[in-house]
């Protein structure tokens, strides 16, 4: 099973970091700013100054989670896809292009919801290039709840 992680927390009007978070949740019409996975108890991720990293510790800011229940075969593929993007830095140009609707993706660089497409490619045959725009929370989050929502359906 995959965890997808959505994070929405209120920042300070001092924190720069309260006007990016607002930014992508006004651009993205949302009230989530970022979205993380977890397999294992190991948290995947992709922020500006740390790029593509795996933590042991969940952050303080999810609000909100989704279980992808994915056979075991085809988590081990996704996980795999996930570590090798460890260490490749934060697409900035994704993000920015993304809010106005172009579709711009640099294979060296991931931003968060990015990191969604191996889940999409292995579990589901859908690929980067089968989507129109890049990818924002969320979307992320309307891709899961479709896709739980289906696989329940006898």
């Amino acid at each position: 099973m995959i965890k997808v992680h959505f994070h929405k927390k209120e920042y300070k009007w001092w924190n720069p970091l309260k006007y990016t978070t607002s930014i992508i949740e006004i651009r993205s019409n949302d009230i989530y700013y970022h979205v993380s996975f977890e397999e294992s108890k190991i948290f995947y991720e992709a922020e500006f100054f740390s790029g593509v990293s795996s933590f042991i510790q969940p952050r303080d800011d999810i609000a909100y989670t989704i279980e992808l229940h994915i056979d075991k075969k085809t988590t081990k593929k996704i996980v795999d896809e996930f570590e090798s993007m460890l260490g490749k830095k934060y697409d900035l140009f994704g993000v920015i292009f993304g809010f106005f609707g172009y579709k711009v993706h640099d294979r060296n660089k991931y931003f968060c919801s990015e990191l969604f497409l191996p889940i999409l490619k292995h579990a589901y045959g859908i690929t980067k290039d089968d989507l129109k725009t890049n990818l924002s929370p969320k979307d992320v989050r309307m891709f899961c709840l479709a896709l739980t929502k289906n696989a329940n359906i006898t």
